[in-house]
Order: structure tokens, then sequence, then C-alpha cells
């Protein structure tokens, strides 16, 4: 063991000893890896080359080099461990930064940043901007539109830039993939008017927010102009102007041939808008003028038109006319002539003002109608209004019937003469009319007989003159009664048919005309009829040419009666109608008591027997398949006498099958009886009652046979009348009578009764006994 131990000693210094040596040796010195760039910056797009020395590690291999993150270039080191290569400058990365540029090499070293390698060498290089934006125009005026481009915006590749004159943002605008954009801009209100204007370029929409990436300015200035609307027109007007480009918040003046006519203030931008009535001036060119208070000023042209004005514009021959120009040729001579032909005037000499105005009167001449020109003149300047010389017929109604009057009134016809008139070109009844000096003439036309439709009524006078109306002439149907009964006449009367034309009537379903039934030449017709036998209801009459044609409702009646409304059972009574059809029925309170067959008129007539029934009022229904007529009868209500008892006597004795009689009651509807027999005279204990007995006489049946009863306690016996109305008389006057026949007849207590059958049972059991022993003996 202590071999062993002195052994692992000796080899354990060895070891110690060797590391010592190999460690405590002098580090080997290997040259430093590095990359110099060159430029060291520059904006996007820039060309820089790349020299690296000192990669031994890597010679004969790639290595590969980034900006940032961004892939730039990879190179072979050569056998010396140097490489030269080159690179262009990103345009993703922004302007305005330092980035650095890392080589990496070794096991695992690719195109792809981070993802193996070593990192041999760096540097930095500063991306500086090419940004720059132009504005075009230099020089802009408030409300006016400029162009803004921009360059080298690599950085900015699709997104949107905002652009700002002083503090307001004016326009957005997409960078293109070449680092371009381009955007219009309308100058806003409120920048400082005259002063230079800067724009820049903002990564937000927030003026002093984000990156600023390039400015530019442009000069604000006046640039007055103006619109007016109308650029030609007449005194009396109204003329619009619009302004562009002056002073902002400024006074504006209008002036019209240097005279002011108006005024205005422009707004924040420089605009304005004002109108003034254009004055009265001579013919031609003016001058119209804006001026702001910074003495920015500019004209436009107006041309003065001629107007002629005319009141009336409308009328007869004779119509006084005033007639007014302007816009003509200053202290010129003016002449009118109408229809080519000069006019009388008053004035009789025309002279336009020193503003090219004048104002005459003038009649009207005769000649026609129709619109005529009234031509005004100054030798320069000629102007044309028109006058409408009016001839009118008027009719007073456009449309009704035959044999309507139509009043009819004209103007402007020859004056002193005669007009014809017509009514489709045949002459009216008087065919002609009478107008006066004035050339008016009124008429009275009576509308002659003549089919339905549009008719022309023509007024014309010698000269060929002439004015019509239309005159629709409406068909007349009438009907002469709309209600009835079957079999009735109506008598149909039409006007304004078509001539000639074939017409039809029809009362319901029936056609109630025949083949040849038409109407006349001048559309009239007339035809009587017969109302057909149907039931009661209301049904369309109808007359037709197969143009015009009309209808009316004829209601058919129904009347049935009763010859009586009141009185006794049995009695006969009538029922009558009219308008019925088919079988008809007569009930007497729901129970048929009559039927029969209408006549072919609906007439009909039935007798029938009150039957029996109560006294009062009964209702009978009288009715066909359609119709139905209820009517009342009543029965009397007047009480039979009281019957007057006969037999048996009164108090005296009477049959076990006794007979009851009593004198006849007479009463119109017949009588029964009801007879009652009771033990106490308030009828409270009945032992027989009797009724509906149709004779006024009862014998007692066997069956019924009253008991023995003692004249002091009898029966007591009642009968009254009933009518066949049901009418009850009063009860008679109760009568008494008593029932005797024999021992067993008398009224004897029960008891007693039975004590006597039991002493005849003992004697005839006694008897009985005797006799047997006597049979015994005589053996």
């Amino acid at each position: 063991m202590r071999k062993l131990n002195r052994a692992l000693n000796i080899l354990l210094s060895g070891v110690v000893l060797l590391a010592l040596t190999v460690f405590a040796r002098p580090p080997m010195q290997v040259a430093a890896q590095s990359i110099i760039l060159s430029p060291t910056s520059g904006s996007a797009g820039q060309l820089v080359f790349v020299t690296g020395s000192g990669f031994t590690a890597d010679a004969s291999t790639t290595v590969y080099m980034f900006m940032q993150t961004t892939f730039l270039q990879s190179a072979l080191v050569d056998a010396s461990s140097n490489f030269t290569t080159s690179f262009v400058v990103p345009s993703a990365l922004a302007a305005d930064n330092v980035y650095p540029v890392s080589v990496y090499g070794g096991a695992g070293a690719s195109a792809t940043f981070g993802t193996g390698g070593t990192l041999r060498a760096s540097a930095s290089f500063s991306v500086t901007s090419s940004r720059s934006i132009t504005i075009s125009p230099t020089t802009l005026f408030l409300g006016g539109t400029g162009t803004i481009t921009g360059q080298g915006f690599t950085g900015y590749l699709s997104t949107n830039v905002y652009i700002f004159a002083q503090q307001t943002q004016v326009a957005t605008a997409l960078v293109s993939t070449a680092g371009t954009f381009s955007a219009s801009f309308t100058v806003p209100a409120g920048l400082t008017f005259g002063s230079s204007i800067p724009v820049t370029v903002w990564t937000t929409n927030v003026y002093g927010s984000g990156t600023q990436l390039a400015s530019a300015s442009f000069t604000l200035t006046a640039n007055p102009q103006i619109i007016i609307n109308p650029v030609t027109g007449s005194p009396g007007g109204t003329m619009t102007v619009n302004g562009t480009g002056f002073a902002p918040n400024s006074a504006i003046t209008f002036t019209f041939d240097d005279v002011t006519v108006a005024n205005a203030t422009s707004n924040a931008s420089g605009g304005f808008t004002g109108t003034f009535p254009i004055p009265e001036t001579t013919g031609g060119s003016h001058s119209v003028r804006a001026r702001d208070a910074s003495a920015n000023t500019i004209a436009a042209t107006f041309t003065t038109q001629q107007s002629v004005t005319i009141s009336p514009t409308s009328g007869f021959a004779g119509t006084p006319v005033t007639i007014g120009g302007k816009g003509f040729s200053a202290s010129r001579n003016i002449s009118i002539t109408y229809k080519g032909i000069p006019v009388t005037t008053s004035p009789s000499t025309i002279t336009a003002s020193s503003n090219g105005s004048f104002s005459a009167s003038f009649v009207i001449p005769s000649g026609g109608s129709g619109a005529f020109p009234i031509n005004v003149s100054d030798g320069t300047y000629t102007s044309t209004a028109q006058f409408t010389t009016q001839l009118t017929m008027t009719a007073d109604k456009a449309t009704g019937p035959v044999g309507t009057e139509v009043n009819l009134t004209g103007q402007g016809f020859q004056p002193n003469s005669t007009v014809n008139i017509t009514f489709d070109g045949k002459p009216a009844s008087p065919p002609t009319s009478p107008t006066n000096a004035s050339g008016s003439f009124t008429y009275k036309l009576v509308v002659p007989a003549t089919p339905a439709g549009a008719h022309t009524i023509a007024v014309s006078d010698a000269s060929g003159t002439s004015k019509t109306a239309s005159f629709t002439l409406a068909s007349t149907i009438n009907f002469s009664a709309t209600s009835g009964y079957g079999g009735s006449k109506v008598t149909a009367t039409a006007t304004g048919l078509n001539a000639s034309a074939k017409v039809t009537i029809t009362f319901g379903t029936t056609t109630v005309t025949t083949a040849t039934d038409a109407a006349d030449a001048s559309g009239n017709f007339s035809k009587e009829f017969t109302v057909p036998a149907l039931g009661k209801g209301t049904y369309k009459m109808e007359l037709s040419d197969g143009v015009n044609k009309k209808s009316a409702d004829f209601s058919i009646l129904t009347s049935a009666d009763i010859n009586k409304i009141a009185g006794n059972i049995g009695i006969e009574v009538t029922a009558s109608g009219t308008g019925f059809s088919g079988e008809v029925t007569v009930k007497y309170d729901g129970n048929t008591v009559a039927t029969t067959k209408a006549a072919a008129g609906g007439d009909f007539s039935v007798i029938f027997k009150v039957p029996p029934s109560v006294g009062g009022p009964h209702t009978i229904i009288i009715a066909d398949s359609i119709n139905t007529v209820t009517k009342t009868f009543t029965v009397e209500k007047e009480s039979p006498p009281a019957p007057a008892p006969a037999l048996p006597p009164n108090a005296e004795k009477a049959k076990a099958e006794a007979i009851f009689d009593w004198p006849d009651v007479s009463d119109p509807s017949g009588v029964t009886y009801t007879l009652q027999i009771a033990t106490d005279s308030d009828f409270k204990n009945i032992v027989l009652e009797k009724k509906g007995l149709a004779t006024s006489e009862y014998t007692v049946a066997k069956t019924e046979k009253l008991e023995s009863r003692k004249k002091e306690t009898p029966y007591y016996w009642r009968v009254k009348s009933i009518d066949g109305a049901s009418n009850e008389s009063a009860w008679s006057p109760a009568r008494t009578f008593y029932v005797s026949g024999g021992l067993f007849n008398i009224e004897l207590p029960v008891w007693v009764k039975y004590l006597l059958l039991s002493l005849g049972a003992l004697l005839i059991g006694f008897i009985g006994f005797l006799l047997g022993r006597r049979s015994v003996y005589s053996y």
C-alpha cells in the first residue's frame, strides 16, 4: 500500500509540473481583424467600399456583412487573410442615423443575421438624408393651388407623409417605391399675407410631432381675379361679381364706369361675392372694377344691351300701350313700328335721355289677331317686343245634353259686321250674330239633337278670321220609374246616343228590347217595357247602344195583407198580395194554415180559418221562396158568460152516479166547460174535475161514482165555460148535494161498519152450525 501511494504521488507531481510548463508559456501574437469603410457616411443608394484584413482564421472562406440586421454583401477571404468588396446603402434605413456594419465568419456563418458564425469585425456608417421638396409655383395667393414634389424619401417607402403650410396641414402624400411623392394643395386662409410661407413635411399629421423630413417655402401674394355675371344685359337687371386673390378681410369697392355702385368685404381667403343693379346707361361696353384696401384691383367688361318693355303685352285692337326702352344711344331720336308700320306715338317725337332711356305710348291698330312685333330703333341699336292681338270666343259650357243653352262671347272680330255660327259645320239657329264697334258679340246657342261625343262650335267673320270651341255632348238616359211591382210599366228615354245604333235594355238578366229597337238618326230613343214578374228586390236596369250606357236600380215591391186583423176563432180570413212568385204559404203562429200559387204577375189570394189560439195578437207570415211579409191578427179576449148550475138541485140528494146539468153558454169562438166536485166550499179537496166538456152536462161514470155523504156534510160542485180563444168565465155559484143509497150508503163511522160486518159473519156461521146439527140428527 505504501508503495502504491508513493507511486501515485510521483505521478501527480509530474502532471502538475507539466501543466505549469505549458501554461507558463507566453501567448501567441494573433493579428487583429478589422474592416475599413470608404466613405463612412452617405445617403441611401450610396456605394461604399469595404477592405478587410487580419481574417487568418477565415482564410479562403466566405464572410458575411450586415448593416444593422440587413444583409449587405458576402466576400471571400484570400490567402493573405484579406478581402475587398462593396455595398449599396439600403433604402430601408432611416436617414440621420449611425448604423453598425458587421462582418461574420467562421463555422455556421450565413447571409441570415444571427443564425451562426462569429462576429469578426465591425465599423460604423452614418446614413445621411437626401430628401428634398420642391414647390411650384413659388408665388401663390390665398385660395390658389400649388404642387409639392418630394425626392429622396427612400426610408419611407409606401408610407404617408404630411405636408403643412406654416402650421396648417394642407396635404397628405404616399411615398412611392422610388422614394418620391407629389401632392397638390390649396393655400389656406389665415396665412400671413405678403410673406414667405414655410412648407414642411412631417411623419405625423400633427404639426411638431414626429420627424420633420424636409422643408421649402413659397411667397404669399395677391392675385386679384373677378368674374361678372352676366357679361351682357340690360339696365335694371342684377349683376353678381365673384372675386378671388384679394387681400384677406379687406373692404372691397365696386365701380361701374368709375362710379361706385356697391361695397363688400373679402373673407380670410381673399374671396368675396357682391351684387348690385345694373345702372341705366347707354349701349356698348362698360368697365366693372373691384378694388381692395391694399390697392389690389382688376376690371372686367360689361356690354349693355337694349331692352324694350310694353304694358300690357296683349289685348284687342284699340288697346293703349305704354312702351319704355333702355340701353340705347344717348340723346338719339327713337322710331317705333308695329307690324313694320310706323305708329303715332305720344309724344310724337321720342328722344333718348343721356343714359339711353325713353318712355312713350301708342294705340294698337286694327288688323288681325296674333303675336306681332313692335320694333324700336335709334339708328344704331334696335330692340323688339311683341304684342299679342287677341281674338277670343268663349263658351260658358263645355259639356251637356241635347238642348243645353251655351252662351258664346267673342272679341276681336270685324267691327260693325256679323259672324257666322256653326255646330259641327252646320248653321246654328239663328246662323249669324252682329258685332259691335270693337268687334265683340254675344250669342246663345241651343245644342241640337245629335249623337253624343265631341263637337265643334265655330265662329267666323267675313275676313276669314275664325275661332272654335269644343263641346262634348253627353248622352241622357232616363227611366220613368225606379220602383213598382212585377208587371208594371216603365218608359226608358235617351238622347245623344249613336245615330241609328241598336239599343238594348236589360232588367236584371232579362232583355226587354227587341232586335229592331234602335236610336234615330239624331241619337234619340224611347221605349216602354213591362217589369218582369220577379221577386221582391233591387234589380239593375241598363240601357246601352254599345258605347253610351246608363243603369239605374229598380226596386220590385211586394205587398200582402189580410182582410181582417181581429176576430174570433174559426172565422175566415183572406190573405192576398202582389209581387210574389211560385208557392205562397200562410202561417199562423208558425203553423201552415194555407198555401196557394202566385199568378204570373205576382198576385195571389187565399182563405184560411183562424185556428184555436189564445186571445191576443198572433203572427201571420205570408212568404214565397224570396219574399216575406208579416201581419198581426188579434183574437178576441172577451170571456164567455159563467154557466148557471141546474142539476142536481141545490142541497138535494143525488145518486152516486150523479147527473150534472146546466144551460148552454154561447160564444162566437165556441165553448167547453170545466166541472169541479169537492168536499169543501173552498174547493181545496176536489174529488172530481172534468175539463174540456163539449156539452153542458155530465154523468158521473161508474168508475167515478161518489161515496155517500150526509146532507150535513154535502158535496160542493161548480162549473165554468172556456171559449176557443182560451178566455175563461168566472166559476158558477157553488151548489151542494149529498149521496144516500141503503145501509151501506149511510154514512157511518168505519169502526161501526166493521162491527156490523163482524156480527153478520157470526150470524151466518151460527146459522150454518144449526143447519149442520139438524142434518146429523136426521140420520
